[in-house]
């Protein structure tokens, strides 16, 4: 159906069938598309480090973990390894509690990669985007990143 109240046995107006035939023949070219699924280079050096960087506002929060670690040439390779957001509860939070979820959702990242991926990190580098630093230092040194 379209906005002419066609019914769905009707034949399609001219203008949609053209688009829809440009949409199909340009995903033709999806088949040379190349998503690599490896989060290192097979070139790598050492271990990687894990960091975590997150923010929050009063609408949402959210948290983004990836790794680096170096090439064999010396070029630092970073790859995403999990990334999740959350709308703020309709209960308007003050801004302290926003960045605890925040954190929160961080550290719970991080036990999920190790749990899963069962990596040795060189070090877990947490950074955060608040604008008060203090409660987030705070909470890490209260959960030793190295072991979350």
């Amino acid at each position: 159906m379209n906005s002419k109240n066609e019914g769905w046995d009707d034949p399609m107006v001219q203008e949609y069938k053209r688009r829809c035939l440009h949409f199909f023949a340009g995903s033709y070219n999806l088949k040379n598309l190349r998503i690599e699924c490896s989060i290192g280079p097979e070139n790598a050096t050492g271990n990687p480090n894990l960091i975590l960087s997150s923010d929050g506002s009063r609408l949402a929060y959210g948290a983004i973990a990836y790794c680096s670690l170096f090439t064999q040439s010396g070029k630092c390779r970073s790859s995403i390894i999990i990334a999740k957001s959350r709308m703020a509860p309709p209960k308007q939070m003050s801004i302290p509690r926003i960045e605890l979820c925040v954190t929160v959702l961080s550290c719970q990242l991080c036990m999920k990669i190790k749990q899963e991926l069962e990596w040795h990190f060189e070090r877990v580098i947490p950074f955060n985007c608040m604008s008060t630093q203090n409660v987030y230092i705070d909470l890490v040194d209260g959960c030793d990143m190295q072991s979350c």
